[in-house]
């Protein structure tokens, strides 16, 4: 991960924080769920940067 690598995985998760933080409303409360969902959102545009970059 390189410093400026935080505002793009931002950009690039926020589809999978919205559709995560969706589904886990379901089975937990909604601010609970906002924490996990903007979790998965980043770790999943890192891992996208990375991806991108190999």
């Amino acid at each position: 991960m390189r410093p400026g690598d935080l505002t793009p995985a931002i950009f690039l998760g926020s589809p999978v924080f919205f559709v995560a933080s969706g589904v886990l409303h379901r089975f937990m409360n909604v601010y609970v769920a906002l924490v996990f969902g903007a979790v998965i959102g980043v770790l999943a545009g890192l891992s996208l940067i990375k991806a991108l970059r190999s």
